[in-house]
């Protein structure tokens, strides 16, 4: 019964999740940033840890997935800056940019299952208080390739088309290609 409980809830998140990132517009900051940099976008401080490509990862339940090309996985560190809490549709939002302009969306889903089962990851779906450090591993499935990390920190969110939401926001860039890793 409880594991039945836990399938719906993990179900509803990952269709909110997938309406609220399908429909996201920005505008750029125009600095780029680096793996290792620490920097802040509206009331948000970002850290990229690291990325990585993999062809699998272990899930919540410790069962492998395997990546039909590869995975790319990268490790990101926030802090709430602001006075008040921030709802869903006002967390970051992430999106992968390649050299030749196409853009890629994280797998909602494989985000979820790798970050349930480690200690201090954000609950889906909860508002984010303020003062409080959240550490995601978001995982997009790309093939093996030079990207730009765009990072979102929406600022507006209205109501879309078939229930979307639209959100907008400054962003901004890490260049996550291994000759801008830092030393």
């Amino acid at each position: 019964m409880f594991i039945k409980k836990e399938i719906k809830l993990f179900l509803i998140l990952l269709l909110s999740i997938f309406i609220f990132y399908s429909c996201v517009t920005t505008s750029y900051n125009r600095e780029t940033y680096r793996v290792g940099d620490k920097t802040i976008i509206d009331g948000i401080r970002v850290e990229l840890k690291s990325a990585n490509f993999t062809s699998y990862f272990k899930n919540f339940v410790g069962q492998t997935t395997y990546a039909s090309d590869k995975f790319l996985i990268v490790d990101v560190v926030c802090t709430n800056l602001s006075r008040s809490p921030l709802s869903l549709y006002f967390q970051p939002a992430y999106k992968l940019i390649d050299e030749n302009g196409y853009e890629y969306e994280q797998s909602n889903q494989n985000t979820m299952m790798i970050n349930m089962s480690k200690q201090g990851r954000g609950t889906y779906g909860e508002a984010w208080n303020p003062n409080v450090e959240r550490r995601q591993e978001i995982v997009f499935e790309v093939p093996e390739n030079n990207y730009k990390l765009q990072v979102i920190a929406p600022s507006t969110a209205n109501y879309g088309f078939g229930g979307s939401i639209n959100v907008r926001g400054d962003y901004i860039i890490f260049d996550l290609s291994p000759e801008a890793k830092m030393p």
